[in-house]
Protein backbone atom coordinates (compact mmCIF):
# COMPACT_ATOMS: atom_id res chain seq x y z
CA UNK A 1 0.00 0.00 0.00
CA UNK A 2 1.27 3.80 -0.93
CA UNK A 3 0.98 5.31 2.42
CA UNK A 4 2.04 8.57 0.95
CA UNK A 5 -0.98 9.64 -0.64
CA UNK A 6 -2.80 8.78 2.58
CA UNK A 7 -0.31 10.71 4.44
CA UNK A 8 -1.49 14.04 2.48
CA UNK A 9 -5.20 13.24 3.64
CA UNK A 10 -3.20 13.74 7.83
CA UNK A 11 -0.45 16.39 6.94
CA UNK A 12 -3.44 18.54 5.56
CA UNK A 13 -5.71 18.17 8.62
CA UNK A 14 -2.15 18.96 10.70
CA UNK A 15 -1.48 21.73 9.01
CA UNK A 16 -5.04 23.79 8.86
CA UNK A 17 -5.94 22.68 12.51
CA UNK A 18 -9.20 21.34 13.28
CA UNK A 19 -11.53 22.38 10.29
CA UNK A 20 -13.47 21.32 7.58
CA UNK A 21 -12.02 21.13 3.77
CA UNK A 22 -13.24 19.58 1.05
CA UNK A 23 -11.63 19.22 -2.66
CA UNK A 24 -13.33 17.79 -5.59
CA UNK A 25 -12.05 17.96 -9.37
CA UNK A 26 -15.06 19.18 -10.71
CA UNK A 27 -17.82 21.03 -9.12
CA UNK A 28 -20.29 18.29 -10.13
CA UNK A 29 -18.39 16.29 -7.59
CA UNK A 30 -18.42 18.39 -4.67
CA UNK A 31 -18.62 16.94 -1.58
CA UNK A 32 -21.61 17.52 1.04
CA UNK A 33 -19.13 17.08 3.84
CA UNK A 34 -20.24 16.74 7.35
CA UNK A 35 -18.18 16.87 10.66
CA UNK A 36 -18.88 15.78 14.16
CA UNK A 37 -16.72 16.33 16.72
CA UNK A 38 -13.42 17.65 17.17
CA UNK A 39 -12.22 15.36 14.21
CA UNK A 40 -11.91 16.88 10.91
CA UNK A 41 -13.26 15.93 7.54
CA UNK A 42 -11.17 16.11 4.35
CA UNK A 43 -12.36 15.28 0.63
CA UNK A 44 -9.32 14.91 -2.07
CA UNK A 45 -9.32 13.73 -5.64
CA UNK A 46 -5.75 12.53 -5.13
CA UNK A 47 -5.13 8.46 -6.42
CA UNK A 48 -6.10 5.41 -3.99
CA UNK A 49 -2.83 3.78 -2.78
CA UNK A 50 -4.88 0.36 -3.87
CA UNK A 51 -6.07 0.63 -7.44
CA UNK A 52 -8.60 -1.40 -8.90
CA UNK A 53 -6.37 -3.71 -10.66
CA UNK A 54 -4.21 -4.02 -8.01
CA UNK A 55 -1.62 -1.58 -9.64
CA UNK A 56 -1.04 2.24 -8.05
CA UNK A 57 -2.89 4.63 -10.30
CA UNK A 58 -2.45 8.53 -10.05
CA UNK A 59 -5.08 10.33 -10.40
CA UNK A 60 -4.96 14.14 -11.31
CA UNK A 61 -4.30 16.90 -8.86
CA UNK A 62 -7.72 18.39 -7.23
CA UNK A 63 -8.94 21.90 -9.43
CA UNK A 64 -10.86 23.24 -6.56
CA UNK A 65 -10.95 23.58 -2.73
CA UNK A 66 -13.44 24.78 -0.65
CA UNK A 67 -13.23 24.91 3.10
CA UNK A 68 -16.21 24.97 5.59
CA UNK A 69 -15.60 27.26 9.27
CA UNK A 70 -13.80 25.91 11.26
CA UNK A 71 -16.38 25.91 13.85
CA UNK A 72 -17.73 22.10 13.92
CA UNK A 73 -21.03 21.00 15.69
CA UNK A 74 -21.30 18.95 18.84
CA UNK A 75 -21.30 15.42 18.18
CA UNK A 76 -22.03 12.22 19.71
CA UNK A 77 -18.64 10.71 21.88
CA UNK A 78 -18.26 7.02 22.35
CA UNK A 79 -17.16 6.01 25.04
CA UNK A 80 -13.02 5.36 24.96
CA UNK A 81 -13.54 1.47 26.40
CA UNK A 82 -15.37 0.78 22.90
CA UNK A 83 -13.39 -1.74 20.98
CA UNK A 84 -12.50 -1.12 17.67
CA UNK A 85 -14.41 -4.46 15.32
CA UNK A 86 -12.30 -7.01 15.03
CA UNK A 87 -13.70 -7.89 11.68
CA UNK A 88 -14.66 -6.41 8.22
CA UNK A 89 -18.31 -6.71 7.35
CA UNK A 90 -20.60 -5.63 4.66
CA UNK A 91 -24.12 -5.34 4.03
CA UNK A 92 -26.08 -4.63 1.00
CA UNK A 93 -29.44 -4.04 -0.43
CA UNK A 94 -31.75 -3.29 -3.31
CA UNK A 95 -34.90 -1.61 -4.09
CA UNK A 96 -37.66 -1.41 -6.83
CA UNK A 97 -36.15 1.48 -8.12
CA UNK A 98 -32.90 0.55 -9.00
CA UNK A 99 -31.05 2.14 -5.71
CA UNK A 100 -28.24 0.33 -4.16
CA UNK A 101 -27.31 1.07 -0.76
CA UNK A 102 -25.14 -0.72 2.10
CA UNK A 103 -23.41 -0.30 5.40
CA UNK A 104 -19.53 -1.57 6.39
CA UNK A 105 -17.48 -2.05 9.15
CA UNK A 106 -13.16 -1.89 8.64
CA UNK A 107 -11.56 -4.45 10.81
CA UNK A 108 -9.17 -3.13 13.17
CA UNK A 109 -5.66 -2.66 12.57
CA UNK A 110 -3.42 -5.35 13.94
CA UNK A 111 -2.67 -5.09 17.03
CA UNK A 112 -4.25 -1.63 17.85
CA UNK A 113 -7.58 -0.47 19.63
CA UNK A 114 -7.19 2.40 18.76
CA UNK A 115 -9.61 3.40 16.35
CA UNK A 116 -13.38 1.90 14.60
CA UNK A 117 -14.05 3.02 10.99
CA UNK A 118 -17.76 2.40 9.62
CA UNK A 119 -19.67 3.51 6.56
CA UNK A 120 -22.38 3.80 4.31
CA UNK A 121 -22.95 3.68 0.54
CA UNK A 122 -25.94 4.67 -1.74
CA UNK A 123 -25.53 4.73 -5.29
CA UNK A 124 -28.42 7.20 -6.34
CA UNK A 125 -28.47 6.19 -10.26
CA UNK A 126 -26.36 6.06 -13.09
CA UNK A 127 -22.94 7.14 -12.48
CA UNK A 128 -23.69 8.79 -8.96
CA UNK A 129 -22.96 6.89 -5.85
CA UNK A 130 -23.27 9.06 -2.45
CA UNK A 131 -20.24 7.88 0.47
CA UNK A 132 -20.57 8.47 4.35
CA UNK A 133 -17.87 7.11 6.70
CA UNK A 134 -16.91 7.92 10.13
CA UNK A 135 -13.92 7.27 12.43
CA UNK A 136 -14.13 7.06 16.28
CA UNK A 137 -11.19 7.21 18.58
CA UNK A 138 -10.84 4.59 20.71
CA UNK A 139 -7.51 4.23 22.21
CA UNK A 140 -4.44 6.26 22.74
CA UNK A 141 -2.83 7.77 19.26
CA UNK A 142 -2.00 10.63 17.81
CA UNK A 143 -4.47 10.51 15.14
CA UNK A 144 -6.42 8.42 13.52
CA UNK A 145 -8.58 8.07 10.48
CA UNK A 146 -10.37 7.19 7.75
CA UNK A 147 -10.46 7.21 3.77
CA UNK A 148 -12.73 5.73 1.49
CA UNK A 149 -11.66 5.42 -2.49
CA UNK A 150 -14.14 5.86 -5.41
CA UNK A 151 -12.42 4.18 -8.62
CA UNK A 152 -14.64 4.45 -12.28
CA UNK A 153 -14.24 1.82 -14.61
CA UNK A 154 -10.49 2.97 -15.88
CA UNK A 155 -9.07 2.42 -12.29
CA UNK A 156 -8.75 6.35 -11.31
CA UNK A 157 -9.90 7.19 -8.01
CA UNK A 158 -11.27 10.27 -5.52
CA UNK A 159 -11.65 9.94 -2.20
CA UNK A 160 -13.75 10.87 0.86
CA UNK A 161 -11.75 10.95 4.50
CA UNK A 162 -12.45 11.93 8.10
CA UNK A 163 -8.83 12.25 11.04
CA UNK A 164 -9.51 12.62 14.91
CA UNK A 165 -6.42 14.28 16.39
CA UNK A 166 -8.49 14.90 20.39
CA UNK A 167 -8.53 11.86 22.12
CA UNK A 168 -10.74 8.91 22.32
CA UNK A 169 -14.01 9.23 22.66
CA UNK A 170 -14.06 11.65 20.06
CA UNK A 171 -15.42 10.71 16.40
CA UNK A 172 -15.47 12.45 12.83
CA UNK A 173 -17.27 11.67 9.74
CA UNK A 174 -17.14 13.03 6.22
CA UNK A 175 -20.18 12.62 3.13
CA UNK A 176 -19.72 13.19 -0.68
CA UNK A 177 -21.38 12.09 -3.64
CA UNK A 178 -18.95 11.01 -6.30
CA UNK A 179 -19.90 11.13 -10.02
CA UNK A 180 -19.07 8.54 -12.54
CA UNK A 181 -16.81 6.88 -10.07
CA UNK A 182 -19.20 3.64 -9.16
CA UNK A 183 -17.36 0.78 -10.26
CA UNK A 184 -15.22 0.29 -6.84
CA UNK A 185 -15.53 1.23 -3.48
CA UNK A 186 -12.44 0.73 -0.93
CA UNK A 187 -12.35 1.62 2.48
CA UNK A 188 -9.45 1.42 4.93
CA UNK A 189 -8.92 2.95 8.55
CA UNK A 190 -4.93 4.13 9.98
CA UNK A 191 -3.07 5.50 12.68
CA UNK A 192 -0.79 8.73 11.94
CA UNK A 193 1.74 9.99 13.78
CA UNK A 194 4.28 13.91 13.64
CA UNK A 195 2.00 14.27 9.94
CA UNK A 196 2.40 10.72 8.69
CA UNK A 197 0.92 7.50 8.32
CA UNK A 198 2.49 4.55 10.45
CA UNK A 199 -0.59 1.74 10.06
CA UNK A 200 -3.31 0.90 8.53
CA UNK A 201 -5.87 -1.52 8.79
CA UNK A 202 -6.45 -4.08 6.23
CA UNK A 203 -8.64 -2.64 3.05
CA UNK A 204 -12.26 -3.41 2.84
CA UNK A 205 -13.53 -3.83 -0.77
CA UNK A 206 -17.30 -3.00 -0.28
CA UNK A 207 -18.08 -3.56 -3.91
Amino acid sequence: MNLRRASFLLATVVATGAGLTACSSSGSNAPAATGSGAGSPVATSAGSPTAASGSPQTAAAPQTTTSAPSTSTTGATSSPSQKASAAASKTASSSSGGANSGSFTIAAIAGENVAAGTGTYTKLGPGRVQVHVCVTQTGAAFAVGIQAFAYNSAGQSKQIGAVVQTGPGQSACGTIVFLLYTAHLKVHTFIGQGGNIIKTSPVLTVY
